[in-house]
Order: C-alpha cells, then structure tokens, then sequence
C-alpha cells in the first residue's frame, strides 16, 4: 500500500527570479537530497495548509515571524496530487497544497542553520529553469513551468 502525505509549499518569486532550497544529503530523513525543491513541508494533525507553511517556513527561513505577522502574504495557487519519493526512496503519494510568495524589493531568503539547505535563485524565464533542469525536482520543474506559461497568457 502507497503511504499518503499532506504537504504546503511555496513558491517564491524574488525581483530575481524563484528562490528554491538544494535539499540537505541527510539519509533517511529528507527525501530528494542535493536537489531543488520550494521550501515547505507536511502539514500536521490539526493544521490547515496555510498554517503548515508558515510553520514550515519559520523552521526552514528567516521568513517564519513575518509570515505569521502577515499570513496574507501567502497567496494559494493549488492542490495538487502527484506519486514522488519518500525518505527511503519509497514511492508516496501526496497531496500538495501550493502557495506563491512574492518578496519585496531587497528581501531575501535564508535558510535556518538548523536546516542548513543552500538558497537558490533561478531567472523566471524558460532558459533560466532550463540551465537547472537535472536539479529540480519533477514536481517543482512542472510547477514553475507552469507558472512561466501563466505569466506569457
């Protein structure tokens, strides 16, 4: 039987391009290590999607205070279900609530030393999400795609 998770992301757009987070190479605790993925996490018994992610992002960002001072920030784009990989490598099937997160001019994103992950920005552009496309993560390749085709309609 496929496990199921409840997780909320974020994708955030800086005047720079999407911030992502190069996933930490901890084994049997993080899934898709080395590679980019949006910051985020599972929601918990209790918590709505929204309140995951500032969570979330408060235990992996510098974010975290602003976000709960300002829940309004974060704007929900879409749930969305796809099979990707677990902490083991297994298959899980998740149900991922995505948000968007637009930071101000000269804000910037850093990860917690407790998540110690490195930040990334990419170009908003197809040939910027082109230059780092065996890094990203299936399921952020295809959100941020989307987001560029949103953009160009």
């Amino acid at each position: 039987m496929i496990k199921h998770e409840n997780t909320a992301v974020a994708i955030i757009e800086s005047p720079d391009g999407f911030v992502l987070e190069r996933r930490p190479d901890l084994p049997g605790k993080l899934a898709y290590p080395g590679m980019l993925q949006f910051f985020g996490g599972h929601i918990e018994e209790g918590e709505d999607a929204a309140e995951a992610l500032i969570r979330e992002m408060g235990e992996e960002t510098n974010l975290g205070k602003n976000l709960r001072d300002n829940p309004s920030r974060l704007v929900p784009r879409e749930t969305v279900e796809f099979t990707g990989q677990g902490k083991q490598d297994e298959p899980v099937l998740r149900t991922v609530s995505v948000f968007t997160l637009k930071l101000a001019d000269g804000e910037q994103v850093q990860s917690s030393e407790e998540e110690n992950a490195e930040v990334v920005v990419i170009p908003a552009t197809q040939e910027g999400i082109d230059g780092h496309r065996a890094e990203i993560t299936a399921f952020a390749l295809s959100m941020l795609e989307k987001v560029l085709s949103n953009k160009e309609d």
